[in-house]
Parts: structure tokens; sequence; C-alpha cells
């Protein structure tokens, strides 16, 4: 203070604005005095300041005679101008000695760039030779090196500091805010959207508003009197509009006036929106919307959820109050009250009139309060003794709905061609039927402008037709849409109103044209049952059709709601839609859709017509929505549905089915190891994540084909764009999503690690842990940072140095910071021992954090005479948090230069600490987007690749015969590894993979990098580890065809037992059921296993051939000596055209061809081949009752020698076959020979 001061008097003269300077510290230290906590803060930054203007004293003289250098110090007062601009920011807050920590903070990062500034500014003009010139007055030659300095200053140094300070905080603030959006289950875009739904057709409805005496007293009322304005009206009145204006009106308010307007915060019940009709959903909005205006408070939020996964309603209420309560001054507007559901109103308006309002003056804040809704009888009380405006005795309202009748009946005129007598009339009658009902004349105006012609016009004017009321308006629509309708519009119109009334959330037109396109019973999607005309023009003025916020100007992509709550209940009470059937519908649809055979046969072949197809279009609003349409039949009467399809039984059995369906699905191929879980109850998977899992998959094979399916115009219709989704069927985002997958990523990480640690310097600020204990651990270790040695100055000699080790080992992490800004080597390079290492031992894991924070890199060996790594003793140790620390921490993790020491650090981890590879997994998220995770994920699935393959080195190294081997199929000893490594793919001692974690997805690279695996473990009989991969495999990527066209059932088949032990069976028959393209191509070992195989005669193709078009028949003829009896017999009993099936390639030989050519082979009496041997082969054949096929089928092929196959059944004394031979003229002339 010292300094400033003597500066203060030294420039007195040179500048008026000194003053300017010294009235803001002056009155700063005034009010920090209040508190003592906030003085020491004030002191060091305003110590900073004074060190960064210490050696302007020295350029006293030059200033006053130098232009340039005047402008430098102009430069000075700049930054000091805009340095208290943000410290008096401070302590104008509200209640600001509460929030001093978060509002400090904030201050700290603002202020940051301007003092980095006053020091590079210092550190130019501490140079000697300046300083030089300075003191012997050279003015020309410092002039010119002092523009030299300022030149390499103003290069962009600056710019391209402050643009990185600036990309870091922007993509922190970005994850903070999605984690809070999580939480609170509410976004801003969500927010917004409330503004942009349809409200009028001209600019000034609803403007008159803001001329009313009792609005504008409210608008300008400072005090505690006055600042709740009601504002109510019957049902349709146009309150909402009127809502929206005020908010439009307020908003664009700061823009004209003075910056320091209210801060507005509103929120819209409705009645048919599960996320906007609680006192829940209202405080999380107005949570919402000051976090996004407000950084400090968005910090104050984010500390105050982050150790918390669910925020009950007691801590939303107080959240949400100090987020009020930091605002000066803040403007409250809440409508349609009326629609919040139970006894939420009474709740809303005691917490605002009995808790905030009362509450605000004590807290230094003012706010104002308007409510609008209906007189129902539940919030008038509360609200009757505060100014109201009455819509239904308002002129100016009345007068507002002329306005808009005048120019709806200008486009109605031009339409049908009308007088101006016409259209006055129009105008007076619409007005006047409206009673103060603003929807009433929307209603009526929109069914007139759509007549077909000016006779159908002209007869719904006529005062038997003309509606009386909004009940009437609304059946004369009914009318026209449903009743006088063509069938197919009728048809339509009626199903999308039962669809959109029944609905759980506001559908999509995409959702609403697949369920017109969707044969769940089939399994089909139509594109051609797309209906031609929109929703407006089925349903008229009965809907509302809203754009996305995510995509707006796609008609596809519009939420289609019922204009008004009461057409919804117009339209139930005349029975025009039976609520109870369309939820019975509806729930039948969504449980029959989600077990039809596209989603339980989603791996078959015809998976990508079906994509094609856009079937699931409905997919997203099926499986988060069918419980709910169940639960909603529970309480009605069963009888009162007479129709077979659609009651509540019928329902309730769909559910059953459904359940079965995913039961059957998870059994398929599941690993089950109850032996690893110590149980062995059966436990199955929850409907609700078979679902997820099912949609998981569906929606990953979407998005792999992506570019091909969107240049179909029908798929993009049913299915809409691209959307990056949450997996969570009750997440908001399940359906909803984001427009990139690194914002989803980021979304994915708050849902499975919510709780985050509070100080912002740390790597858990962002990253957090998936439990409360974890975070407690976490603080703990590295937050508690009481010391247990004594306060001592440190000494300026070596001696000092080795202080550095005793300050770790102590624990005292005031007397390291001390020395480290003494310029203490925290590496400890030149110390006997590693300061980490000293404070890694003792347990001190601030000491720890603070080190590798300040450059300490745990990945080297400190000293020569050290054999591991700070890294390696936390492996070894299996100490969790530090390794945690070491890796998230360390600023080089990823780099290119350490990549060699972090393939060491992963393949230690992998072997011996399999708990770490959860660290390596977020480790990898945090660098997601960046070459650091993808060699995170490199490394860490070749080092898991590389332990299984020792495994299998290890169990084929057995001596002796193989025959004989006993084959070992209990493979606990994998999962149970495999478990340790991804704990999330295994539920209850299953493998059950949770397949939107980042371990599924390292889990399947694994196999799609090692697809030959399978094969491999086959090839010698390691069933143990075949058995594992199957298990793992849930994609079936690993069944494939090797080089020789061989899949893992081949290879089964090749290298199985003789002896068909019970081991290779189960092998075979597990095999059968994933491979469905036929039999192996080679030659088997054993009759059981070809028998278990054509047992499958619907699953295997008996007729498949390998790449030389061989049948699995022909090739069992290849050698005489391994000739089966036995397999033969079991094929040609599954099917007996194998006996003379011929290969497609080639010389076309038939069975009998190489039946004869394995048996010359034995003959060696007849060296040159004229005769055959003995062929057990041939012979086998040629005794079958079909015989007579066999040899057609031999004749009719190229250079058939009939002959000497007429000669070897003589020679064999084969009876039957030479009488079939005389009967078809079988070899008994060269011409025959020929012929044949």
């Amino acid at each position: 203070m010292e300094e400033i001061e003597k500066l203060v008097s030294i420039f007195l003269n040179v500048s008026e604005a000194v003053a300017f300077i010294w009235g803001p510290v002056k009155l700063v230290l005034m009010i920090a005095t209040t508190w003592t906590n906030s003085i020491k803060n004030i002191i060091d930054v305003y110590e900073e300041i004074a060190i960064a203007l210490d050696n302007l004293a020295v350029f006293r003289n030059l200033i006053r005679h130098d232009e340039q250098l005047k402008r430098m110090l102009e430069d000075y007062f700049s930054d000091i101008l805009r340095f208290h601009s943000s410290i008096l920011a401070v302590f104008s807050k509200p209640d600001w000695k509460r929030m001093f920590m978060f509002i400090w903070r904030e201050f700290r990062r603002n202020v940051k760039p301007i003092i980095e500034s006053l020091k590079r500014k210092q550190a130019m003009l501490s140079d000697d030779k300046l300083q030089q010139h300075a003191i012997l007055k050279s003015v020309q030659d410092s002039n010119l090196y002092a523009k030299d300095q300022f030149g390499q200053i103003q290069s962009g140094l600056d710019d391209v500091i402050n643009l990185e300070e600036a990309r870091r905080q922007k993509q922190e603030i970005e994850q903070i805010k999605l984690c809070l959006e999580r939480k609170l289950n509410v976004s801003l875009a969500q927010i917004i959207s409330q503004l942009e739904l349809p409200d009028t057709v001209i600019e000034s409805s609803g403007r008159w508003i803001l001329s009313n005496s009792c609005f504008q007293s409210w608008e300008v009322n400072e005090s505690s009197e006055g600042c709740v304005l009601y504002l109510n009206g019957c049902p349709g009145a146009g309150k909402s509009t009127l809502a929206r204006t005020i908010i439009r009106y307020l908003k664009d308010k700061p823009s004209r006036q003075t910056p320091s307007q209210p801060l507005l915060v509103y929120f819209f019940f409705k009645h048919n929106d599960a996320d906007r009709k609680s006192v829940r959903s209202m405080l999380c909005h107005i949570i919402t919307q000051i976090i996004n205006t407000d950084g400090i408070m968005m910090r104050f939020a984010y500390d105050k959820c982050s150790s918390m996964d669910y925020l009950d309603l007691p801590f939303l209420k107080s959240l949400a109050s100090d987020c009020l309560f930091s605002q000066r001054d803040i403007t409250i507007v809440l409508d349609g009250l009326d629609e919040a559901k139970d006894n939420e109103p009474e709740n809303v308006l005691k917490w605002c009139l009995y808790e905030l309002l009362r509450m605000a003056p004590s807290r230094g804040c003012h706010i104002r309060l308007l409510i609008c809704g209906q007189e129902d009888g539940r919030i008038e009380p509360l609200l009757s003794s505060y100014p109201q405006i009455r819509l239904h005795t308002a002129d100016l309202h009345r007068k507002d709905i002329e306005e808009y009748c005048k120019a709806q009946a200008s486009v109605i005129r031009n339409r049908f061609r009308l007088s101006c007598d016409d259209e006055n009339d129009l105008i007076l009658k619409v007005s006047e039927a409206a009673k103060g009902m603003f929807l009433y004349a929307k209603v009526v105006l929109s069914n007139l402008a759509s007549m077909g012609s000016r006779k159908e016009y002209k007869a719904q004017l006529e005062d038997n037709e003309f509606p009386r009321d909004l009940d009437e308006a609304y059946e004369r629509i009914i009318q026209r849409v449903i009743h006088a309708a063509g069938p197919s519009a009728q048809t339509s119109a009626k199903k999308i109103l039962g669809w959109v009334v029944c609905s759980e959330r506001p559908l999509r037109w995409r959702e609403i044209q697949s369920r017109f396109c969707i044969d769940v019973v089939q399994g089909l999607c139509d594109p051609d049952d797309v209906r031609a005309d929109n929703c407006k023009q089925l349903c008229s003025s009965l809907v509302d059709a809203t754009d996305c916020e995510m995509f707006p100007g796609v008609e596809s992509e519009q939420t289609i709601t019922i204009i008004h709550e009461t057409a919804s209940k117009y339209l139930v009470y005349t029975n025009t839609i039976d609520l109870m059937r369309e939820h019975i519908a509806m729930s039948l649809f969504c449980c029959r859709y989600l077990s039809s055979r596209p989603f339980l046969g989603i791996a078959t072949d015809q998976v990508c017509d079906v994509l094609q197809s856009g079937y699931f279009g409905f997919m997203d609003y099926a499986a988060a929505y069918y419980q709910s349409h169940v639960d909603k039949t529970e309480p009605l009467n069963m009888d009162i549905v007479s129709d077979l399809d659609l009651n509540i039984a019928t329902a309730k059995n769909a559910l059953s089915d459904l359940e079965k369906a995913y039961q059957r699905t998870d059994t398929d191929g599941i690993a089950d190891i109850e032996v690893v879980a110590g149980s062995t109850e059966e436990t199955g998977k929850p409907l609700a994540q078979s679902i997820q899992d099912k949609v998981i998959d569906i929606r990953m094979m979407i998005h792999t084909q992506w570019d091909d399916l969107s240049q179909n115009t029908g798929f993009k219709e049913l299915e809409g764009e691209k959307r990056h989704k949450c997996t969570r069927l009750q997440c908001p985002k399940f359906s909803v999503g984001y427009p990139s997958e690194d914002l989803l990523r980021q979304h994915r990480a708050s849902h499975e690690r919510p709780f985050r640690c509070k100080e912002e310097s740390c790597f858990a600020y962002v990253v957090g842990y998936t439990a409360q204990t974890d975070l407690q651990r976490h603080n703990q270790k590295f937050h508690n940072e009481e010391s247990r040695a004594k306060i001592s100055f440190p000494k300026e000699n070596k001696a000092g140095e080795h202080e550095l080790i005793s300050a770790c080992r102590s624990g005292d992490l005031k007397h390291v910071k001390l020395l480290h800004r003494l310029d203490a080597d925290l590496s400890g390079a030149s110390l006997p021992d590693s300061p980490l290492m000293v404070a890694f031992k003792a347990k001190h894991g601030h000491i720890c954090k603070y080190l590798v924070e300040n450059g300490v890199d745990p990945f080297v060996i400190p000293h020569r005479g050290m054999k591991a790594t700070p890294i390696d003793l936390a492996i070894r140790t299996k100490d969790f948090d530090m390794l945690e620390l070491f890796l998230f921490t360390c600023q080089h993790v990823t780099s290119p230069l350490n990549e060699a020491h972090l393939e060491k650090c992963i393949g230690k981890i992998v072997s011996s600490y399999p708990t770490g590879v959860e660290i390596l997994l977020q480790l990898s998220i945090k660098h997601q987007g960046e070459d650091g995770s993808l060699v995170i994920e490199s490394i860490l699935v070749d080092r898991i690749a590389f332990l299984f393959d020792e495994w299998r080195h290890k169990l084929v190294a057995y001596p002796g015969n193989l025959d004989l081997y006993d084959h070992w199929d209990d493979f606990t000893l994998g999962h149970s590894t495999f478990r340790d490594l991804f704990p999330k793919l295994y539920f209850q001692g299953k493998f059950y993979p949770d397949r939107s974690s980042e371990e599924y997805k390292i889990c399947q690279r694994i196999i799609s990098e090692n697809k030959f695996f399978l094969h491999i473990a086959l090839a010698g009989r390691n069933y143990t580890l075949a058995k594992f991969w199957m298990d793992i495999d849930t994609h079936k990527l690993m069944q494939i065809q090797d080089k020789d066209n061989n899949s893992p059932l081949h290879i089964c088949i090749m290298e199985s037992c003789s002896s068909a032990c019970n081991t290779c069976i189960l092998m075979v028959e597990r095999l059968v059921k994933l491979d469905t393209k036929g039999l192996a191509h080679k030659s088997n070992n054993n009759a059981k296993n070809m028998q278990i195989l054509v047992q499958h005669k619907g699953v295997v193709d008996l007729f498949s051939r390998n790449k030389e078009g061989q049948t699995c028949f022909i090739t069992l003829f290849k050698r005489d000596d391994t000739f089966n009896e036995d397999i033969m017999r079991v094929l040609l009993e599954a099917d007996i055209r194998l006996a003379w099936t011929a290969e497609e390639y080639g010389q076309c030989f038939t069975p009998l061809h190489y039946a004869l050519l394995a048996g010359r082979w034995k003959d060696r009496k007849d060296p040159k081949g004229n005769g055959y041997g003995p062929s057990r082969i041939a012979k086998f054949l040629l005794d079958l009752p079909e015989v007579g096929q066999v040899l057609q089928a031999y004749a009719a092929e190229p250079s058939p020698d009939c002959r000497a196959v007429r000669a070897y059944a003589v020679r064999e004394k084969l009876g039957h076959a030479l009488e079939i031979m005389d009967k078809i003229g079988f070899g008994l002339s060269a011409t025959n020979e020929m012929d044949g």
C-alpha cells in the first residue's frame, strides 16, 4: 500500500485520472475492513499490483517529457481501472460476505489477465539498458528501445496466452454446466423454447399489457409492498401469450436502458408435461437460468451439488433461494400455475410469498413476482390481497382480440373473396362471441379459414352453426376433421389426436409418422404409409406444431401438442378420444413393438433392410414409456372395454410376453460364472436394463451406417436428424440427445461419476467419483492440509534444501510452499532422497499433489540408486488414490515422449493391479477427442490381449496324446480376472455388460482386433479359453472364416476328439447356435458331433460349400483309410440327396467320383492305374437303396468311366447295384458310356 501511495504522490500532477485510482482503493479498503476474512485477500492482491508497479518511480522524470511513455502510463491506468471495476463488483453483490469465497474466486479469474499484463510491462521496463537510459535521460536511445520492446509485447503474445486461458476456462465451464444440467434435469435450450411457442400472428398482440397501470406500478416498484401481481382469466383467455409478451419486453429492456436492470427468470407450468408441473421442476428451471447468467452462482451451485447425486426438494428450495438472493433485483414470472398437479400451486405460492418475499429484504435483494393462472379456487385465496389484472374485465384485452380478428379476417376475405361488410360482420361476430377468450377467436377463425369453399364458409356462419362458446368451437373442428373428412383423413386425425392426448411426453412428428408405418405383428415398416399431409392439415387448430430447439425448421423434428388443456378435456369428455382405450392400445403397441422380430433378431442378415426402412423410429418413446402406459391401466375397470384385443388383461399379457422374450434373449450365450460370484441362485437382468442394452446395440448400428442410411429420404422422415443420445432410459437426454459426441461424453460422465471435488484446481473437480465415500476419502487424503510440524523460517543454504525433505515427511504443506517460493528444487535431484517418494511413503497425499502439480514427474526414477518410480510404487502398493493422482495430475502423461513410460505403467496395472484399469478408462475419457485418448486405449487393448494370449500358452502345455486330453471347461479364472478389469461388464455373477460403458467399448475393441483368438483356442482344444471368448463376444465378431474359409464351428469339428467326449459335444452344440452358415468343409473326427449338427437342419445348411464348391459330404471321401461310415449315415439320414450332389466348380465330380479316386491309391497291384482297388467308400455308396440316383448323377458328369464302375460292382458282388445298372443300361457298352 505504501508503494501505491508513493506512486500516487509521484504522478499526481501527471494526470487527473489518478483520483479515479486512489478513490476506489480507499473505498475497497473501507468496505473490506468491515469483515476480517476479506482483508487478507484484499491486501494480497494489492501487493501483487504494487510489486508490478515498483519500478515506475525510476522513470518519473522521463515520463514527464516523453509522449511514448506517457501512453504507456495510460495503459497502466487502464489496467488498474479495469482491476477496480472488477473488485468493486465483488462488494456490490448482495450478501457478499456469505458468498465471498465464490465471488472472490471469480474475481481472481477475471483479474488474472490484468495482473499478468502489468507484470509483462514491468519485465519490459526492468531491462537494464532501458533503466540505464532512463537514469541518464538519453531520451532518443531509450525511445527507440522502448518502441522495440513495445512492438514485441504487441506481437500477439498477450492474445495467445489469453486465448489459451479462455479456452481452458470455457471447457471447464461447459463441463460444469453439463453436470448441473444432468442433476437439475433441465437445459437452457428447454427453457428458451418455452418462449418460442406459436402465440399470435400480429406483432402488436398482447402489448397492451405494458401500458396497464397495475403492470407499470409493479414494474417500477422498489419496495416490498406491491411487488406481487396476479394476472388471471378464464381458460384460453391468452394468459400465456401475455406472459410471453411481458417476458420478451423485460428481456429486451437492458439493451435499451441501463445495464443494471433486474434479472429475469420465468417458468411455464404445463399439465401434459411431466417435467413442467411440479415445484421441483420450477425450482430447477429457476436455478438453471440464474447459473447460466451468473458465473459466481454457477460455481456456487456446482460446489453445493458436487457431493450429491440426487437433489431433494428441501435442498433445491435452499439452492434456489441462494441463487435468487445473490441478485440485487430480480423478477420472477410464473405462468399456468393452475396447471400444476395436485397441491403444487399452493406449495409454490407459500414458498414464494412466505419464504422468498419475507427473507429478501434482509438479504439485500428485491423481488418482483408475476403470477398468471385461472381462478380455480386453489390459488386466488392466497393472492386475493395483491394487485390483480382480470382479463375478462380489461377493455384493452378485448380490443386486442378484435385486432387479432381483423388480421385473420383479412386473410379469410382474400381466400373467399368477401365484401368489406362480410369482413366486418365476421370481426364483430367472433370478437363479441369470444367474451375475452383469445383461444376461442383463434380456434374459430382457424376453422373458418380451412373451409374448402365459400359456400362451406357461409354455412359455418349460420346462427345454428356458429359456435357460441369454446366447446362448440371444438365441436365444429371435430365435425370437419373427423366426421366429415374422408375415410383416410378421418382415421389419421383420430389416431393422431388419441396418441397426442395419451402420450407421456410431447411426440415428434416423425414418431407419429412411425406409428402409421410400423406393423409390429409382421415386424415391418413401410415408409409408403407416411402421411402426405402434415399434422396441422390433418388435425387443424386442435394441435400446435413447435420447432425443435436443436433442429429448427425441420418438420419431422417438430413436437406436436394439443392446442390447449381445454381441448384435451373436451376430446375426452365427449368420448371422441377414449383415454383408457388409448393407454391400453399404446401399451400393447409398445410391448409388441419391443418384442418384435427386428428387436429380438437384431443380429440377423436382414437387419440392414430393417434399419433402412426406419423401423426403429418409435424406439425411444416405446423403450422409455411402455411401462408407464401399462401402469395407467392399473386403476381402470377391466369390464369397461369390450374389445377382445383391447382390454387390460391383454396389455398385461403383452408385458409378460415382453419379459419372457428378453429373458430368452439374455439367456442365449450368457456367461454363467456363479462360482466366481459365490452364488447358485438364478438371477435375471431387469427388463428395463435388457431393453436399454438392445437400444444401445441398435443405435450403434444406426450410427455406424448413418452416412448410407441418411441418403434415404424415407429413413430420415422416420428416424430424424442425427443426435448423440444418452443411453439411460430415465434421462431426458435419452431421446433429446446432444449435437456432438463430445457433449454426450461429458454428460455421461456426470451420470457415472456424479460426486465431484469442490477444489477448482483439483483433477477430481471435473472427473469426480462414483460414490460419496470415494470423494470423502479423496478429500481426507489430498485436501487435509493440517500440519504436525512446527513452523520455522527456512534457511537459505543447502541445509535449507534438506528442510524440504523434512517438510515432506512431516506433511507440512505451508513449509513446502514457502521453500518452493525460495526456489527449492521440488524434484530433489541434488538431495539424497526424493521429496515425492518421501511424501508418498509418509502417506501425505496433499504434499504429493502439490509436488506433481508443480512439475515433479512421477514416471521418472528420482535417483540412480532407486529402482522404482513413484508410479511403480503406487501400483505395487495398490494405492488407488495415489495412482489416480499421478496419472491425472501429471501434465505430460499422454505426450509422445512419455509413451514408453505409459505403456510400461499400463502393462503393470493390467497384470498386477486390475482395479487401476478404472483410472485408465477415466483418463481416456478425459482426453477424449485428443491423441492421448487413442494412445491409452490402444495400449490397454494390446496389454489385455497379451495377457489372454499368455493364458492360452499355459493351457496348451499338456504333454501326451491330445485325444487323452481332459478338456477343462471351467474358466472361472478368466472371468474372474476380466471382471476385476471391467466390473461394469458383470451383473450378479454373470456377463451382463453395460453397453454404454467405456469398459464395453474396450472389450469390443479387444475382440475386433483379435478376431481369430477363438479359432486358435478351438484348434488347440482350449475350450476353457474358447468359452470365455464366446461369452464376451456379444456381437459375434469372432464368428468369421479364416484364410481357409473355416469358421470356428469348422475348426472345432475338425479338431474334436474321435471319442466324442462330452466337452467336445457341448462345445459343438454351442457353436451351432452361433454359426448358421453351414457345416465344416473338412472331415471331422467323430459321428456324435456330426449328429448334433444335422439335428439343427433348420439352422445348419447341409449343402453349404467350401471354396472348391464341395459339400461337407464330398470332403469326407478324400481318403479311404479315414472313412467313417457312422458319419456318412448320419448325414444321409438328414438328407439322402447328399449322396449324389456334385461339386460346383472344377471337374464337377460327384461323391462316387471321389470314392473311386480314394480307392485307387490303395491298389498297389495295379501300378498303371487300369483298375480300381477295394474302396470302402465306393462300396458304401453302391450299397445304398438309392444307388440309381448315385449312378445317374455319376454318368451325367464329364468323363464317366461307367464300365469300370460296373466291373467293380461285379468284383465286389454288389447284386442290387448291378440290378439297377442293368435296368438303366449303366456301363453296358462304349456307346452307352459316351451317351451317359
